[in-house]
């Protein structure tokens, strides 16, 4: 079985590293901007979206860890 903090750990863990991912990309999405690089645009808007999307599965799913919304039982 696996220990509820040390998953919640993990996902926190994880979440991080896709917010810093996000401010890379936030930065470079500027610059295509500037230097009107129309196709690196939207290929970076692609991934920043993709990004935050899983950012978001990871907050609901340490949300629903920790209200004890997660089965932890094992079938």
């Amino acid at each position: 079985m696996i220990e509820e903090k040390l998953l919640i750990s993990y996902l926190k863990k994880q979440k991080r590293e896709y917010n810093e991912q996000v401010v890379i990309l936030q930065k470079e999405l500027t610059s295509s901007l500037m230097y009107n690089h129309k196709q690196e645009y939207i290929i970076k808007t692609l991934m920043y979206e993709s990004i935050m999307n899983v950012i978001r599965i990871y907050e609901n799913l340490i949300e629903k860890i920790e209200n004890g919304e997660y089965d932890k039982e094992t079938r």
